[in-house]
């Protein structure tokens, strides 16, 4: 039987063209947009075996809000029954010429063809194939191939550029983002993001004040007396699904039906997500199917970051895990967490993400994990894996505020490491009781006493993941504490 792909790009590429969030956000939702616009040109949704086609039947089934109407949900590939090369081949350009208007492109339409990375294959598949598992696995390989082996050519960038700077003006971006959806015109920036749950309307910078950040913190602290330090800084998720790409194989191995069903799974996993994000006054960037990239406060006043993950991943398990459980693999999602300065370079923390996810979460031996990066003002840095789900007492002590005490405990865990070593080697709680008991036992201990049993039960649950690697647990457990001591930190940098 023959087939027919398509695949775009360059995404990475263009990604990194964007300085600030509003660019970001475009570089991201043009390719979701036109992998939309060309199935809706091609209107053969029976056709479609992947991405599910129909947003629109998924959305009238939840409870869609408006304000995840900008999350990009389609993704860069597309593949189809039968031969229908020429039919993709307009459908695609007249795509490009509608969003070239869409988007406010000055640049010529041969300008931005060449840029764009649009490669249409048609080929034949059929399951005694040897050399591939099924249609899915070759689709990809060819399309990867067709990547590899195009001619090159300089891709001149300029024409995207120019379209971040005209954007603002179009009506689709006004249309978008306006006072109603997000309380300030144009998509928001990082500052507005890092300062959601806070009043800043209400302060009023004069003319001399505005360049100047140390009033605007003064002027926001005034009118909020729950401000924290935290709201300086900004989280950026990137999540993917573990085992998904093998999980499809065994479907697709069951037939196109089977294959569409999982899709449609996976794209309202992707429109319940960004509902989930836009909840916590985060800002999906991407939402396509297992592959998630949003803006978040560090906390707002009913949740913290943390809490966030657990609810996607609460999801995900709804959606996809609890009704595909009975493949080879199992499905789950890991994450990759940075939490940066505001004035951070947005590009930097956008490789850091990418990095904490594949290089790190990713690479752990059962996946499903969460990498963070904590990068601190001050320069400070810390970084940890955290295996999923969050224990009980890391959840728990996250919401607490005991600065002091996290500080004591942390000088002890470095400078008696051997005792503790010994301690929780033991196989009785004794000799770790025994250790908290002298460690910690003056005034102001007492009155922290229940806040240091949980950390002593936060060491005993990471040992135990960790299966009884010490010195695993000692790094995790530090780095998990320098975690919850930011959150609650009050004391300006």
């Amino acid at each position: 039987m023959k087939y027919t792909a398509i695949t775009l790009g360059p995404i990475i590429k263009t990604l990194g063209l964007a300085h600030k969030t509003r660019e970001l956000w475009a570089a991201s939702y043009f390719f979701s947009d036109l992998m939309e616009k060309i199935i809706e040109k091609l209107n053969l949704n029976d056709m479609i075996i992947i991405p599910y086609p129909d947003k629109q039947n998924i959305i009238n089934n939840i409870q869609y809000k408006e304000k995840i109407k900008s999350a990009g949900i389609f993704p860069d590939r597309l593949l189809l029954k039968d031969s229908l090369l020429d039919q993709l081949q307009e459908a695609t350009k007249y795509a490009i010429l509608e969003l070239a208007d869409k988007y406010g492109f000055k640049c010529g339409m041969d300008q931005l063809t060449r840029y764009l990375n649009t490669y249409i294959i048609e080929f034949e598949y059929y399951s005694d194939d040897t050399n591939h598992s099924n249609v899915i696995y070759k689709a990809n390989d060819l399309l990867a191939i067709a990547e590899l082996n195009a001619k090159y050519e300089s891709r001149d960038s300029e024409c995207f550029i120019n379209m971040f700077e005209q954007l603002p003006q179009t009506d689709f971006y006004k249309s978008l983002f306006n006072k109603n959806l997000y309380g300030s015109s144009g998509f928001p920036s990082i500052l507005e993001i890092s300062t959601q749950g806070l009043d800043t309307e209400a302060v009023e910078l004069n003319d001399d004040e505005i360049e100047d950040d140390n009033k605007l913190w003064e002027k926001i602290k005034e009118k909020n007396p729950k401000f924290k330090i935290l709201h300086k800084y900004i989280a950026i998720v990137q999540a993917d699904g573990d085992n998904v790409g093998k999980i499809i194989g065994e479907i697709a191995n069951q037939g196109i039906d089977e294959m569409k069903l999982f899709s449609k799974a996976l794209s309202a996993f992707s429109i319940k997500a960004a509902e989930i994000i836009a909840d916590y006054q985060g800002i999906p960037i991407y939402t396509g199917g297992d592959d998630l990239l949003f803006f978040a406060p560090v906390s707002n006043e009913q949740q913290n970051i943390f809490e966030l993950i657990t609810k996607l991943d609460e999801l995900f398990k709804i959606e996809i895990t609890d009704n595909f459980n009975s493949y080879t693999y199992i499905p789950s999602m890991s994450y990759g967490l940075s939490i940066t300065y505001y004035k951070f370079p947005m590009h930097e923390a956008l490789n850091n993400v990418r990095n904490l996810l594949f290089d790190i979460a990713k690479a752990t031996k059962n996946k499903n994990a969460l990498a963070v990066n904590i990068q601190k003002h001050s320069r400070q840095t810390y970084t940890t894996v955290i295996t999923k789900p969050f224990t009980n007492k890391f959840e728990s002590l996250i919401k607490k505020d005991e600065g002091l005490v996290i500080n004591s405990v942390l000088h002890n865990l470095e400078e008696q490491k051997v005792l503790l070593g010994e301690a929780l080697l033991s196989s009785s709680n004794a000799n770790l009781d025994e250790f908290f008991d002298h460690f910690y036992n003056e005034d102001i201990h007492n009155k922290s006493r229940d806040f240091i049993n949980d950390i002593k039960e936060l060491l005993k649950e990471v040992y135990n993941k960790n299966n009884q690697d010490y010195e695993k647990t000692l790094a995790q457990v530090k780095a998990q504490l320098q975690i919850i001591k930011f959150l609650n930190d009050t004391k300006d940098e």
